[in-house]
């Protein structure tokens, strides 16, 4: 009796090494809870995600859904030659916003900076849906370089000679 070795799973993180399973489920009305029908349905350029205008038959209501893939899962940070853990979008967030704490709009700009960021760094990566620690250093910087020239030299200063 031949038998298959269940897959060992990493203490830290436990879902690293489970099957991807992939499930349609119909999107609830946000009002009355019934099944809605997508009206409109059109790409995202920032996100890479897609927008959909859906409508509910049963209330009539019509609603906006943004939906796009879940970086926080998906992508690992590779720091130095072996260290690999998932990205923390919420540090990559705060450096950010420290760095431009300086300006009134800092909470405004930040989010739609650090997503910048992200992308930037995950379109000019290698390996798909890994992104070296250096690497998203630098196009930080180079994002915040084109905003804010104060916010680069800040951001620069501070963190990335931790690195």
């Amino acid at each position: 009796m031949d038998e298959t070795p269940s897959p060992v799973l990493h203490p830290r993180y436990p879902l690293a090494f489970s099957l991807p399973s992939c499930q349609y489920v119909d999107m609830e009305c946000i009002y009355c809870g019934h099944k809605t029908s997508v009206e409109n349905s059109r790409p995202t350029t920032r996100r890479r995600g897609v927008w959909r205008r859906r409508h509910c038959k049963a209330c009539g209501a019509t609603f906006t859904t943004r939906e796009s893939a879940e970086l926080t899962t998906s992508i690992m940070v590779l720091s130095g030659e072996t260290s690999l853990e998932p990205l923390q979008r919420d540090e990559v967030l705060a450096s950010i916003y420290e760095s431009c704490k300086h300006r009134p709009d800092a909470i405004k700009v930040c989010g739609p900076l650090c997503d910048t960021s992200i992308d930037s760094a995950l379109r000019s990566s290698k390996t798909p849906g890994l992104i070296e620690h250096k690497h998203l250093l630098a196009t930080v910087h180079e994002v915040l370089q084109r905003f804010d020239a104060y916010a680069a030299n800040h951001y620069e200063a501070y963190f990335m000679k931790r690195a």
